[in-house]
Order: C-alpha cells, then sequence, then structure tokens
C-alpha cells in the first residue's frame, strides 16, 4: 500500500474526474473543442480546489489507441499531482494485448499510484493510504468492477455493463479488516460501475420503494436540497446502470462498518448523492464533453479528509459555454 501524507494543520483534499472518454483529435489537436475543453476544466478545477491527489473513475477513451491512452497519462501527469486511477468499461474491454499495454503505461507514470493488484481479481483492486506523520489517518480503496459481467439473473445470464465480482468483495472486507487493524479511521470506495445499492438508494429515496428488483426509478431531474429528510444533492437523468441483481457489495459496506462513501462513473449524466443505510452513494461529476453530455454535469467531485475522518462529497462545476457555444 502506497502511503501518502495529510500535512498536519489542514485537510488533505482528494478531487475525483471521471469519464473523459478522449479521443485522439482531444491532444492532437490544439484546436480540438474536447481538448480544449478538457484542459480548461482540469485547470480551473485545479485552482479552485488545490488537490492533494487526484482520483480518476475510468474510461479514459474509447479510442482502442495506446497513443490515445499514452496522451491521457502524460496529461494527467503533466499536473505534478498524485493521481489513482481505476479502470472503466471501455478501458477493460479495448483487447488484451492494449490492455496490458496501458497497464504498463499507469506503472510507469511518474505521478500515477495505480496498482494491479491480484490478477484473479481483475486489474486495479489496490488501496492508498493517507497518513499525518506516522499515524494512519483515513484510507482510499480502488476497485476494478470490469465490463460487460453476466449476473445470471433469475436463472437467465442477463447483461451488466460491469460488476464486481465475490473474491473481490472477500478481499474487500479483509482489506478493511487489516486498515482498521492498522489504525486507519475510515476509508472511501472508488469504482467505475456503480454497485447495486445505487439503485436500490433512489429507489428507496424517491418512491419509498425497498423491494429488490432491477426496475429502479428512471430519473430524478430536479435539484435536490439538504434538508430534514436527509442529506442528498445533485441530479439523475438515466436509469443507474447497475448490475442486473444485487451484488451484495453494499452488505459488505454496511457490516465491516469502514467505509463512509462510496464514488462512482459510469452514468455520465447522473450526479446524485444520496445517503442510504449509512453509506453516501455519489456519482461523480463527468469531465469533458464526450460522450452524453450536459454541460451542468461537467467538474469534478471533491472529498476531504480531516482530522475527523472523510468528509462528505461536494461537486465542483466548471462551466465551459464560452467553449462550446
Amino acid at each position: 500500500m502506497k502511503i501518502l501524507q495529510k500535512p498536519a494543520g489542514r485537510d488533505f483534499t482528494v478531487l475525483n474526474v471521471t469519464d473523459p472518454h478522449a479521443r485522439a483529435a482531444t491532444f492532437a489537436d490544439e484546436n480540438d473543442v474536447t481538448g480544449r475543453v478538457m484542459r480548461y476544466t482540469m485547470d480551473e478545477l485545479i485552482k479552485r480546489v488545490s488537490p492533494d491527489l487526484i482520483t480518476f473513475g475510468g474510461d479514459m477513451t474509447t479510442d482502442n489507441d495506446i497513443s490515445v491512452y499514452r496522451d491521457f497519462v502524460a496529461f494527467m501527469d503533466s499536473f505534478g499531482i498524485p493521481w489513482a486511477p481505476v479502470m472503466g468499461n471501455h478501458d477493460n474491454r479495448c483487447g488484451v494485448e492494449l490492455f496490458r499495454n496501458v497497464v504498463s503505461l499507469l506503472k510507469e507514470s511518474k505521478n500515477c499510484l495505480f496498482e494491479a493488484g491480484n490478477p484473479l481479481l481483475g486489474c486495479g483492486n489496490y488501496t492508498v493510504g493517507v497518513n499525518c506523520g506516522d499515524a494512519p489517518a483515513s484510507a482510499l480503496i480502488f476497485m476494478d468492477t470490469h465490463s460487460y459481467v453476466s449476473m445470471n439473473y433469475r436463472g437467465n445470464p442477463d447483461f451488466s455493463w460491469g460488476a464486481l465480482w465475490n473474491s473481490q468483495k472477500r478481499w474487500y472486507r479483509r482489506e478493511t479488516e487489516k486498515l482498521r487493524s492498522a489504525g486507519y479511521r475510515d476509508s472511501a470506495l472508488f469504482i467505475h460501475i456503480p454497485i447495486y445499492g445505487y439503485g436500490q438508494a433512489v429507489n428507496h429515496i424517491f418512491t419509498g420503494d425497498t423491494h429488490e428488483s432491477d426496475e429502479f426509478y428512471v430519473d430524478c431531474p430536479d435539484e435536490f436540497v439538504r434538508d430534514k429528510t436527509g442529506y442528498r444533492f445533485g441530479v439523475n437523468y438515466e436509469i443507474p446502470a447497475c448490475p442486473a441483481k444485487d451484488d451484495g457489495m453494499l452488505d459488505a459496506i454496511v457490516e465491516t462498518g469502514h467505509t463512509k462513501s462510496v464514488i462512482c462513473g459510469h452514468n455520465h449524466i447522473n450526479s446524485a448523492s444520496l445517503i442510504y443505510r449509512g453509506v453516501c452513494l455519489t456519482y461523480s461529476m463527468k469531465l469533458g464533453n464526450i460522450s452524453h453530455f450536459r454541460r451542468q454535469q461537467n467538474g469534478g467531485t471533491v472529498i476531504r479528509i480531516t482530522d475527523n475522518g472523510i468528509t462528505l462529497p461536494e461537486h465542483v462545476h466548471v462551466d465551459v459555454s464560452h467553449l462550446i457555444d
């Protein structure tokens, strides 16, 4: 496990960005609007947030081209800030040889904290610890949600964009127990595909329905507010792209009692942040204007590690209207 230091007397700030879906022209053509949007957004986020760590929620590109991956890694390295990614479903399905080359790029990156982890669990299951001096503070857990997983739902193979495997849930339980034993107060979990609990949370909060079903509430397009019913904000414009059946991951999170927040990507036009069963489930803001883009969803999502643990997430919107109008 790699260790980062929380400066004494101030918070450790984590900025999460996700799903840029960069293409060749994004980096190769300085006049390409997608590149200008991505660069401007990242520059603005870093200026406003001053992150100590950038976490990345997957789907670097949809182009099966190692040069685009190389350009993206160089782009992330250019900020001089440690960054820690998970793989998205597009990254996971780019082909075996290309995928191996992408992993090599991440490992060779000067600022990337990525670790491949146990190959029997996928690629990119790892933990980063945040310490204050020699004392453990909080931990950040990264897990691979794979791509195109059949859940054998109700006896029939059923499509899912991705999911965590049972073996990963066992790894997660062991990892959080080790973290607790080592003195880490709490943790946040970063994934690409939302766990099944995201759909359950939307059903429960917006319809009062607690049944276990793949028929999730479609959307909640109005801005949420913090009120007496609980903490919630953001918007959902599409059905949570959860696994086809209950993956049991929220149960593991609740039972271990260590992870406060889960942050995912994948649903580009969702940004809801909901507390369900005591866990904050958040869709990160999307980076850039490629693929299912809504300008009000462009930006990043921030959590902070304080002397009292991990804070609830906040979204940071970056207006790019002047670049795309």
